[in-house]
């Protein structure tokens, strides 16, 4: 086994670019009076992005942030807005915040207090007709909990999702999904044995 470091930091930046073609997508865009469902062998996509993580552990506390940034260069026949020239259905930013601390911790007793923390940009919705495409609004979400572990046989745990009840909404890439409401804030609690 390797040596257990007490703390440890490290975190990855990457740069991409990414070139799709003959992407294979169902169009129902309503183009004419004749016009019908069809699959169309012709999508290309090209982005050009960042992404990354940074992660930090110790005996008590730990810690990850991640990030994406993706920017569309090109979009053709791939569930997407010309006039906007972007991708429906996805976020071009995202970040995630997650840390943990360990308040007891002693041969018989752990207790641990959690949370996390997410940003999601606004994203294109798409519909049956282009003019009529909207933005479903950014979000920001938080969660928290804590849990307790007895000689790590008994453990006992209290999560919150959504604390501040934020409206949040899922939309897909083509007029089949709408905007979905989601959940609110949301209570849960539980408790195991391991024997």
């Amino acid at each position: 086994m390797g040596k257990n470091r007490k703390q440890s930091f490290n975190y990855e930046v990457n740069l991409f670019y990414n070139k799709y073609t003959n992407l294979c997508v169902w169009h129902t865009r309503l183009i004419d009076a004749n016009n019908s469902d069809y699959y169309k062998n012709s999508g290309i996509l090209k982005t050009l992005g960042i992404e990354g993580s940074a992660n930090y552990y110790s005996k008590r506390l730990s810690g990850n942030l991640s990030f994406y940034y993706c920017h569309d260069l090109s979009a053709k026949n791939c569930y997407n807005n010309e006039s906007e020239k972007i991708v429906t259905g996805v976020p071009h930013l995202t970040l995630n915040l997650h840390g943990a601390w360990k308040m007891v911790l002693n041969d018989k007793h752990e207790l641990k207090l959690y949370g996390h923390s997410s940003y999601t940009g606004r994203k294109m919705n798409y519909t049956l007709i282009e003019e009529n495409d909207f933005y479903v609004g950014e979000k920001l979400l938080f969660d928290i909990g804590i849990k307790y572990s007895y000689r790590q046989r008994l453990n006992f745990s209290i999560d919150c999702e959504n604390i501040l009840n934020t409206d949040n909404y899922l939309c897909g890439p083509d007029d089949l999904y709408h905007p979905i409401f989601q959940r609110g804030r949301s209570l849960m609690a539980s408790i195991s044995y391991r024997f």
